[in-house]
């Protein structure tokens, strides 16, 4: 089992085996390790370049199978350490580089938030739980890197872990910065997050959760990736994340206050100027695009980063550059006109829901 009185890979592979099974973890990382490195120094002495990325394959799979053996094991701190090494392989060797290699780590990578909930994890790994996330997402990070090089089939999943962990850490602007991105995240997830970030806030919740919803929300739409999201599908995706947003906070929805007879209250102007922002993109109508912008101007001024989100919603929903100067005015002096083009628009249909016009 050895060359030149040095231990072969395959001898450190075995040794590898041999830890793991006898619970020898943090040996069992090293003999991996050392495994990976003599296979990695050994494929530059191949002859041909077909050999050579054999060799670095081989290479790569040691660590590919030591990291979900270290999960199953519920060695999740080595689990994460192993993945780093390989996704610095990835990005150390390009050419290397496949969809199917980056759609296996990925994977792997996700399940160790599952495993962290896992009865067999030592208490030692929880304890260090934040260290652990804090790793995952630095190889997240550099995944995200190498999947956009090579077309960025992963780009989803990845942004999505990304925003679980920096959530789990308890960061929830970061997390939101991900979990926006990654338009085919769960709605669901997503309004969880957010009423859980409202709800840390303490005092005055109630009147601040438009103001998350509406975030939120704006940052959407005002993501290019948003268009993968069909405009007949906005509205619905959107209801759904509002749901569960008011769901976890116990709060009513504007809907339900009106079918209880519960006038909704003032602080729910950013929740209307959501769904009607959702009806204007649903229909492409620029010109209720821009009523909105305008009527809703002075709640959109609680947070100076709300309007600034409206002219990438102009260029990407309706293809047209905003003007520079809001147009003068109040909210009243729209409030007819919407009422009738909304009339028209949000009929209620068997039971449906009643939409307040500005004012």
């Amino acid at each position: 089992a050895r060359a030149g009185g040095t231990m072969s890979v395959k001898g450190m592979w075995r040794r590898f085996e041999r830890c793991m099974d006898e619970g020898e973890y943090y040996d069992a990382e090293q003999a991996c390790r050392s495994a990976y490195f003599r296979a990695v120094s050994g494929a530059g002495k191949k002859s041909t370049q077909g050999d050579v990325v054999g060799a670095r394959d081989e290479a790569y799979e040691f660590l590919s199978e030591a990291v979900q053996r270290m999960v199953s094991a519920g060695q999740i701190h080595s689990a994460t350490s192993l993945a780093l090494d390989a996704v610095k392989h990835l990005r150390d060797y390009p050419s290397d580089t496949t969809t199917t290699k980056i759609e296996a780590l990925t994977r792997t990578l996700g399940s160790f938030s599952n495993a962290l909930n896992d009865s067999t994890v030592a208490a030692s790994e929880l304890i260090r739980a934040d260290e652990l996330y804090s790793n995952q997402l630095r190889a997240l990070a550099a995944l995200i890197e190498v999947d956009m090089q090579n077309g960025s089939a992963c780009f989803n999943e990845l942004e999505k872990l990304s925003g679980v962990a920096q959530w789990r850490l308890s960061r929830y602007a970061d997390a939101q910065d991900h979990l926006v991105r990654c338009v085919s995240v769960s709605s669901a997830l997503l309004g969880t997050m957010l009423a859980e970030w409202c709800s840390v806030r303490g005092a005055g919740v109630r009147s601040e959760r438009g103001l998350f919803l509406a975030r939120a929300v704006l940052m959407i739409l005002a993501h290019e990736k948003s268009r993968s999201i069909a405009a007949d599908e906005i509205s619905a995706y959107v209801s759904t994340l509002h749901a569960a947003f008011c769901a976890h906070l116990g709060h009513p929805t504007p809907e339900t206050s009106s079918l209880t007879g519960v006038h909704a209250p003032e602080e729910c102007a950013l929740e209307r100027f959501v769904f009607l922002l959702c009806v204007a993109v649903r229909s492409r109508n620029y010109n209720l695009f821009r009523l909105l912008s305008s009527a809703y101007k002075p709640s959109l001024s609680r947070d100076p980063r709300l309007e600034r989100y409206l002219a990438p919603i102009s260029r990407v929903w309706f293809g047209v550059e905003p003007p520079r100067a809001a147009g003068a005015g109040g909210p009243n002096m729209f409030g007819s006109l919407m009422s009738n083009m909304m009339r028209g628009m949000m009929r209620p249909s068997g039971g449906g829901t009643r939409m307040d016009t500005v004012g």
